[in-house]
């Protein structure tokens, strides 16, 4: 994917990714789009200003259960 193109639709694409990982309820796809995930965050094309921004909002978002605060977390630990 051309990286103009990929550094617009990051957004799109890591948010909906972000809902499948904390939603789904298959381990086995959890890990599969946190792998994704991560293979996002760490794509060269995307300017990385930009990740820390979705990873902040991430933060920002919170909630109340624990495992969902470890994910996002551990989502922001892994990028960087």
């Amino acid at each position: 994917m051309p990286a103009d193109v990929l550094d617009l639709y990051c957004e799109l694409m890591f948010f909906t990714l972000l809902l499948r990982a904390v939603n789904d309820e298959n381990s086995e796809c959890r890990q599969q789009v946190q792998k994704t995930m991560c293979s996002l965050i760490y794509n060269p094309k995307i300017n990385q200003s930009k990740i820390k921004q979705l990873l902040n909002t991430v933060l920002k978002m919170g909630s109340s259960d624990p495992a969902k605060k470890e994910l996002m977390l551990m989502a922001k630990l892994n990028a960087f």
